[in-house]
Protein backbone atom coordinates (compact mmCIF):
# COMPACT_ATOMS: atom_id res chain seq x y z
CA UNK A 1 0.00 0.00 0.00
CA UNK A 2 1.27 3.45 -0.58
CA UNK A 3 2.20 5.72 1.87
CA UNK A 4 0.14 8.83 1.75
CA UNK A 5 1.75 12.34 1.23
CA UNK A 6 0.82 14.56 3.40
CA UNK A 7 0.05 17.99 1.60
CA UNK A 8 -0.73 19.60 4.97
CA UNK A 9 2.92 20.23 6.49
CA UNK A 10 5.26 23.20 6.16
CA UNK A 11 7.76 22.74 3.40
CA UNK A 12 11.04 25.24 2.38
CA UNK A 13 11.23 25.52 -1.19
CA UNK A 14 13.29 22.85 -2.36
CA UNK A 15 10.84 20.65 -0.03
CA UNK A 16 7.83 21.56 -2.40
CA UNK A 17 9.75 20.93 -5.49
CA UNK A 18 10.86 17.19 -3.95
CA UNK A 19 6.85 16.57 -2.83
CA UNK A 20 5.95 17.55 -6.56
CA UNK A 21 8.15 14.95 -7.76
CA UNK A 22 7.41 12.18 -5.43
CA UNK A 23 3.73 12.95 -5.66
CA UNK A 24 3.72 12.84 -9.82
CA UNK A 25 5.66 9.44 -9.22
CA UNK A 26 3.24 7.84 -6.97
CA UNK A 27 -0.02 9.28 -8.78
CA UNK A 28 0.99 9.48 -12.36
CA UNK A 29 -1.16 6.36 -13.64
CA UNK A 30 -4.40 6.79 -11.49
CA UNK A 31 -3.94 10.36 -12.13
CA UNK A 32 -3.16 9.92 -15.92
CA UNK A 33 -5.92 7.54 -15.95
CA UNK A 34 -8.30 10.25 -15.06
CA UNK A 35 -6.65 12.41 -17.57
CA UNK A 36 -6.83 10.48 -20.09
CA UNK A 37 -10.63 9.48 -20.28
CA UNK A 38 -11.74 12.68 -19.50
CA UNK A 39 -9.53 15.58 -20.54
CA UNK A 40 -7.75 14.08 -23.05
CA UNK A 41 -10.36 13.96 -25.90
CA UNK A 42 -10.68 17.85 -25.63
CA UNK A 43 -7.19 18.36 -25.07
CA UNK A 44 -7.15 16.37 -28.57
CA UNK A 45 -9.83 18.41 -30.32
CA UNK A 46 -8.24 21.51 -29.22
CA UNK A 47 -4.54 20.55 -30.34
CA UNK A 48 -6.06 19.62 -34.02
CA UNK A 49 -7.47 22.80 -34.15
CA UNK A 50 -5.01 24.63 -33.44
CA UNK A 51 -2.61 22.45 -35.98
CA UNK A 52 -5.21 23.33 -38.75
CA UNK A 53 -4.68 26.60 -38.13
CA UNK A 54 -1.19 26.91 -38.04
CA UNK A 55 -0.71 24.55 -41.12
CA UNK A 56 -3.14 26.73 -43.01
CA UNK A 57 -1.08 30.10 -42.07
CA UNK A 58 2.40 28.63 -42.43
CA UNK A 59 2.01 27.05 -45.83
CA UNK A 60 -0.25 28.85 -47.17
CA UNK A 61 -3.00 26.00 -47.88
CA UNK A 62 -5.96 28.55 -47.65
CA UNK A 63 -4.43 31.11 -49.97
CA UNK A 64 -4.90 28.86 -52.94
CA UNK A 65 -7.78 30.04 -55.15
CA UNK A 66 -8.76 32.09 -52.52
CA UNK A 67 -9.36 35.81 -52.22
CA UNK A 68 -7.68 37.52 -48.88
CA UNK A 69 -11.00 37.83 -46.81
CA UNK A 70 -12.58 34.37 -47.39
CA UNK A 71 -8.77 33.19 -45.63
CA UNK A 72 -8.97 35.96 -42.95
CA UNK A 73 -12.64 34.09 -42.26
CA UNK A 74 -11.65 30.96 -42.48
CA UNK A 75 -8.82 31.19 -40.27
CA UNK A 76 -10.58 33.51 -37.80
CA UNK A 77 -12.86 30.29 -37.63
CA UNK A 78 -10.39 28.31 -36.45
CA UNK A 79 -8.50 30.61 -33.37
CA UNK A 80 -12.56 31.41 -32.20
CA UNK A 81 -12.69 27.08 -32.42
CA UNK A 82 -9.62 26.76 -30.56
CA UNK A 83 -10.22 29.37 -28.15
CA UNK A 84 -13.63 27.78 -26.99
CA UNK A 85 -12.26 24.25 -27.32
CA UNK A 86 -8.62 25.64 -25.26
CA UNK A 87 -10.78 27.04 -22.48
CA UNK A 88 -12.77 23.91 -21.82
CA UNK A 89 -9.46 21.77 -21.72
CA UNK A 90 -8.00 23.83 -19.25
CA UNK A 91 -11.21 23.98 -17.30
CA UNK A 92 -11.77 20.26 -17.37
CA UNK A 93 -7.57 19.86 -16.76
CA UNK A 94 -7.84 21.36 -14.01
CA UNK A 95 -10.52 20.86 -11.93
CA UNK A 96 -9.30 17.03 -12.72
CA UNK A 97 -5.81 17.88 -11.24
CA UNK A 98 -6.78 20.11 -8.34
CA UNK A 99 -10.29 17.78 -8.17
CA UNK A 100 -7.71 14.51 -7.62
CA UNK A 101 -5.92 16.56 -5.26
CA UNK A 102 -8.67 17.39 -3.27
CA UNK A 103 -9.85 14.11 -2.95
CA UNK A 104 -6.28 12.47 -2.55
CA UNK A 105 -6.00 14.48 0.44
CA UNK A 106 -9.66 13.54 1.49
CA UNK A 107 -9.63 10.29 0.61
CA UNK A 108 -6.64 8.82 0.85
CA UNK A 109 -4.43 7.17 -2.54
CA UNK A 110 -6.53 4.82 -4.11
CA UNK A 111 -9.82 5.15 -2.45
CA UNK A 112 -11.69 6.84 -4.67
CA UNK A 113 -12.16 6.38 -8.89
CA UNK A 114 -11.53 8.71 -11.80
CA UNK A 115 -15.52 9.37 -12.06
CA UNK A 116 -15.15 10.35 -8.66
CA UNK A 117 -13.04 13.47 -10.11
CA UNK A 118 -14.62 13.70 -13.03
CA UNK A 119 -18.09 14.21 -11.28
CA UNK A 120 -16.04 17.34 -8.66
CA UNK A 121 -15.14 18.41 -11.68
CA UNK A 122 -18.37 19.04 -13.48
CA UNK A 123 -19.68 20.19 -10.36
CA UNK A 124 -17.38 22.94 -10.28
CA UNK A 125 -16.87 23.15 -13.93
CA UNK A 126 -18.37 26.80 -14.37
CA UNK A 127 -16.92 28.24 -10.77
CA UNK A 128 -13.28 27.19 -12.51
CA UNK A 129 -14.26 28.30 -16.28
CA UNK A 130 -15.35 31.48 -14.70
CA UNK A 131 -12.32 32.10 -11.85
CA UNK A 132 -10.01 31.53 -15.72
CA UNK A 133 -11.45 33.64 -17.43
CA UNK A 134 -11.62 36.88 -14.57
CA UNK A 135 -7.89 35.69 -14.40
CA UNK A 136 -6.93 36.19 -17.54
CA UNK A 137 -8.52 39.60 -17.57
CA UNK A 138 -6.75 40.78 -14.58
CA UNK A 139 -3.13 39.72 -15.98
CA UNK A 140 -3.78 41.21 -18.93
CA UNK A 141 -5.28 44.39 -17.82
CA UNK A 142 -1.85 44.09 -15.83
CA UNK A 143 0.40 43.21 -18.73
CA UNK A 144 -0.74 46.08 -20.91
CA UNK A 145 -0.40 48.81 -18.32
CA UNK A 146 2.86 48.14 -17.32
CA UNK A 147 5.00 44.47 -16.94
CA UNK A 148 5.46 44.78 -12.99
CA UNK A 149 1.93 45.17 -12.22
CA UNK A 150 1.29 42.37 -14.67
CA UNK A 151 4.10 39.90 -12.52
CA UNK A 152 2.76 41.01 -9.38
CA UNK A 153 -0.72 39.85 -9.81
CA UNK A 154 -0.05 36.74 -12.12
CA UNK A 155 1.99 35.62 -9.16
CA UNK A 156 -0.66 36.81 -6.53
CA UNK A 157 -3.30 35.39 -8.22
CA UNK A 158 -1.60 32.04 -8.95
CA UNK A 159 -3.27 30.05 -5.69
CA UNK A 160 -6.59 31.59 -7.21
CA UNK A 161 -8.04 28.10 -8.49
CA UNK A 162 -6.60 26.00 -5.52
CA UNK A 163 -8.75 27.95 -3.06
CA UNK A 164 -11.78 27.44 -5.31
CA UNK A 165 -11.32 24.30 -5.73
CA UNK A 166 -9.95 22.80 -2.66
CA UNK A 167 -11.40 24.97 -0.37
CA UNK A 168 -14.92 25.13 -1.76
CA UNK A 169 -14.98 29.38 -1.50
CA UNK A 170 -16.91 31.09 -3.58
CA UNK A 171 -15.09 33.28 -6.37
CA UNK A 172 -14.86 36.78 -3.68
CA UNK A 173 -13.39 34.69 -0.83
CA UNK A 174 -11.15 32.78 -2.80
CA UNK A 175 -9.65 35.98 -4.65
CA UNK A 176 -8.89 37.51 -1.36
CA UNK A 177 -7.94 34.13 -0.03
CA UNK A 178 -5.18 33.85 -2.80
CA UNK A 179 -3.96 37.98 -2.16
CA UNK A 180 -3.70 36.82 1.57
CA UNK A 181 -1.60 33.82 1.09
CA UNK A 182 0.52 35.14 -1.81
CA UNK A 183 1.15 37.96 0.20
CA UNK A 184 3.09 35.74 3.36
CA UNK A 185 5.13 34.33 0.52
CA UNK A 186 5.10 36.59 -2.23
CA UNK A 187 8.88 35.80 -3.39
CA UNK A 188 9.02 32.18 -2.50
CA UNK A 189 5.74 31.67 -5.03
CA UNK A 190 7.42 33.91 -7.61
CA UNK A 191 10.65 31.62 -7.24
CA UNK A 192 8.46 28.90 -7.45
CA UNK A 193 6.45 29.44 -10.55
CA UNK A 194 9.84 30.86 -12.36
CA UNK A 195 11.27 27.34 -11.54
CA UNK A 196 8.53 25.25 -12.38
CA UNK A 197 7.88 26.88 -15.76
CA UNK A 198 11.27 27.12 -16.64
CA UNK A 199 11.46 22.98 -16.22
CA UNK A 200 8.30 22.76 -18.19
CA UNK A 201 9.63 25.39 -20.71
CA UNK A 202 12.99 22.95 -21.54
CA UNK A 203 10.62 20.10 -21.30
CA UNK A 204 8.61 21.37 -24.47
CA UNK A 205 11.30 23.26 -26.16
CA UNK A 206 12.74 19.76 -26.27
CA UNK A 207 9.19 17.95 -27.89
CA UNK A 208 8.71 20.94 -29.90
CA UNK A 209 12.10 20.53 -32.08
CA UNK A 210 10.77 18.78 -35.06
CA UNK A 211 7.75 21.27 -35.47
CA UNK A 212 10.16 24.67 -35.74
CA UNK A 213 12.50 22.31 -37.64
CA UNK A 214 9.40 21.54 -40.17
CA UNK A 215 8.31 25.11 -39.52
CA UNK A 216 11.64 26.82 -40.83
CA UNK A 217 12.05 24.04 -43.89
CA UNK A 218 8.39 25.13 -45.19
CA UNK A 219 9.14 28.88 -44.57
CA UNK A 220 12.55 28.54 -46.41
CA UNK A 221 12.30 25.96 -49.13
CA UNK A 222 8.15 26.03 -49.54
CA UNK A 223 7.93 22.48 -48.75
CA UNK A 224 4.52 22.96 -49.43
CA UNK A 225 3.27 19.44 -50.09
CA UNK A 226 0.82 16.94 -48.42
CA UNK A 227 3.28 14.89 -46.51
CA UNK A 228 4.85 17.97 -45.28
CA UNK A 229 1.18 19.28 -44.02
CA UNK A 230 0.55 16.14 -42.41
CA UNK A 231 3.79 15.77 -40.18
CA UNK A 232 3.84 19.01 -39.55
CA UNK A 233 0.35 18.76 -37.97
CA UNK A 234 1.16 15.54 -36.42
CA UNK A 235 4.18 17.01 -34.62
CA UNK A 236 2.30 20.13 -33.61
CA UNK A 237 -0.76 18.34 -31.91
CA UNK A 238 2.28 16.19 -30.42
CA UNK A 239 3.40 19.51 -28.56
CA UNK A 240 0.37 20.85 -27.37
CA UNK A 241 -0.64 17.36 -25.73
CA UNK A 242 2.68 17.57 -24.19
CA UNK A 243 2.58 21.28 -23.22
CA UNK A 244 -1.24 19.93 -21.44
CA UNK A 245 0.82 17.20 -19.49
CA UNK A 246 3.81 19.37 -18.23
CA UNK A 247 1.47 22.37 -16.91
CA UNK A 248 0.25 19.39 -14.27
CA UNK A 249 4.20 20.40 -12.74
CA UNK A 250 3.60 23.85 -11.58
CA UNK A 251 -0.06 22.61 -11.00
CA UNK A 252 1.15 20.44 -8.27
CA UNK A 253 4.27 22.39 -6.98
CA UNK A 254 1.61 25.12 -6.07
CA UNK A 255 -1.35 23.15 -4.48
CA UNK A 256 1.77 21.94 -2.10
CA UNK A 257 2.94 25.62 -1.43
CA UNK A 258 -0.38 26.24 -1.04
CA UNK A 259 -0.61 23.73 1.98
CA UNK A 260 2.35 25.01 3.25
CA UNK A 261 1.66 28.55 3.63
CA UNK A 262 -1.91 27.87 5.17
CA UNK A 263 -0.51 25.50 7.41
CA UNK A 264 2.42 28.14 8.39
CA UNK A 265 0.22 31.06 9.42
CA UNK A 266 -3.29 29.25 10.02
CA UNK A 267 -2.17 25.57 11.52
CA UNK A 268 -4.78 23.45 10.78
CA UNK A 269 -3.05 20.20 11.87
CA UNK A 270 -1.51 21.50 14.84
CA UNK A 271 -5.50 22.61 16.03
CA UNK A 272 -7.10 19.18 14.55
CA UNK A 273 -4.65 17.81 16.84
CA UNK A 274 -5.64 19.61 19.78
CA UNK A 275 -9.14 18.92 19.41
CA UNK A 276 -8.87 14.72 18.73
CA UNK A 277 -6.87 15.07 22.48
CA UNK A 278 -9.62 16.92 23.26
CA UNK A 279 -12.37 14.24 22.24
CA UNK A 280 -10.16 11.49 23.30
CA UNK A 281 -10.44 12.91 26.70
Amino acid sequence: MEKLIDFKKDREFGDVLNATFVFIKQNYKPLGKTLLIYASPFIIMSAIVYAFFNVSMYTGMLGSGLNVFNMIGQMSSYAFLYILLALTSYTIFNGLVYGYIKLYNDKGFGNFEPVDVWQFTLKNFFAILGAQIVFALIITVGFILILIPGIYLTVSLSLLLIALIVEGKGFGDAFSRTFLLTHKRWWWTFLLLLVTYIIIMVFNYIFAIPTIILQSTIMMHGGNTETYKMIYGFFLVLSQIVSYISYTIPMVALAFHYFSIVESIEQPSLHNEIENIGNEM
